[in-house]
């Protein structure tokens, strides 16, 4: 399919349309990007699945959340280790998972907006210590296509 849009779909697009050209080369690149890194789309899954599970594990312990919150937190992190002990969760259960403790940790974030200024400072500053690896993570996901990460950090 690549080929056949590089060496026959591509070339027949008008000149005069600047715009086409450039999402086409566009939706082939991100072709290329996707075909040599299916492989390790899993093992990116897990990764992040590893860094959600730390943070929660994190921001949970920063003080005494109501019992709905850590109820909805503790869900997220049984489900978390349950699906990382498993050698088949396909990728889409291992995002869902994920999914669900980056909203746990959403819920722990605006339950500490009505906390004390200490409460709201340490939460602060777990989600920023754990955001650099996650945004480094993603951005070498998209280097291919030109993307880098630019951050004084590194």
């Amino acid at each position: 399919m690549i080929r056949s849009l590089e060496t026959t779909v591509v070339p027949a697009i008008d000149p005069g349309h600047p715009l086409a050209l450039e999402q086409a080369d566009l939706i082939v690149k991100t072709l290329h990007m996707l075909r040599s890194q299916l492989p390790q789309r899993r093992a990116k899954a897990l990764r992040e699945l590893d860094r959600y599970t730390t943070l929660t594990e994190e921001v949970r312990t920063v003080a005494e959340w109501p019992p709905e919150i850590m109820t909805r937190v503790d869900e997220s992190l049984r489900a978390a280790r349950s699906v990382r002990e498993s050698t088949s969760a396909e990728c889409v259960e291992i995002d869902e998972v994920t999914a669900s403790l980056a909203t746990a940790v959403s819920d722990i974030v605006r339950t500490a907006r009505t906390s004390d200024v200490d409460v709201r400072r340490s939460v602060d500053r777990t989600i920023l210590d754990a955001s650099q690896p996650l945004l480094d993570d993603e951005l070498s996901w998209f280097a291919s296509q030109g993307w880098s990460n630019s951050s004084p950090h590194n």
